[in-house]
């Protein structure tokens, strides 16, 4: 990871084993460490528990959209399963 600071900005960079984890969840992870100072600048007096629950809910967020496709995927997958009789 790569953290270049920009006057009243910063770049986050990463490079990834992509046979470990995908691009969608490599942007959810670099997503945390640009929303844990945008709160904190934003609200100095930010509590870490409530910032902590708030990216928790955002990840959620994140994911539903895959989460959703992935169980009708599994679901129209079972639909053309045919039972097999047992010898």
């Amino acid at each position: 990871m790569n953290v270049v600071e920009r006057p009243g900005d910063i770049r986050i960079e990463c490079a990834y084993n992509a046979d470990l984890s995908d691009a969608a969840t490599v942007r959810g992870r670099l997503a945390y460490f640009e929303a844990i100072p945008r709160a904190v600048t934003a609200g100095p007096r930010v509590k870490l528990p409530a910032l902590a629950d708030d990216l928790a809910e955002s990840d959620r967020r994140r994911r539903a959209p895959r989460e959703k496709e992935f169980r009708e995927s599994r679901r129209r997958k079972s639909k053309g399963i045919r039972p097999r009789p047992v010898s």
